[in-house]
C-alpha cells in the first residue's frame, strides 16, 4: 500500500488503532493526534508486503509547540491492512 493510499484513510477517518498502539503510545507520551500527524507528515521507510505492513517515520508537535522528528528510536507508526 502506498503512503497516498494510507494517508486518504487516515484523513476520512477509515482506519483502526489497534488497543496495543494506543497502550504503547501513551506509555511514550504520544496520543492518537501524534500517530495521525507522523502519517500524514512522514514516509515510509520499510515496508513489508508479505506481512501487508509498513514502517512510517515523521514529524510530530508535542505539547503545542515543541516539535520532534520521530524515528524507530522514540514513535514510529506501523500500518497494516487486510485484502
Amino acid at each position: 500500500m502506498d503512503i497516498d493510499t494510507i494517508r486518504g484513510r487516515v484523513r476520512n477517518g477509515k482506519y483502526l488503532l489497534k488497543s496495543h498502539v494506543i497502550r504503547h503510545a501513551l506509555k511514550e507520551g504520544f496520543d492518537r493526534s501524534n500517530v495521525q500527524q507522523v502519517i500524514l507528515k512522514g514516509k515510509i521507510v520499510e515496508s513489508y508486503p508479505e506481512e501487508q505492513r509498513v514502517l512510517i517515520c515523521g514529524k510530530t508537535t508535542l505539547l503545542g509547540n515543541v516539535s520532534i522528528y520521530t524515528s524507530s528510536a522514540s514513535m514510529s507508526t506501523r500500518c497494516g491492512w487486510t485484502s
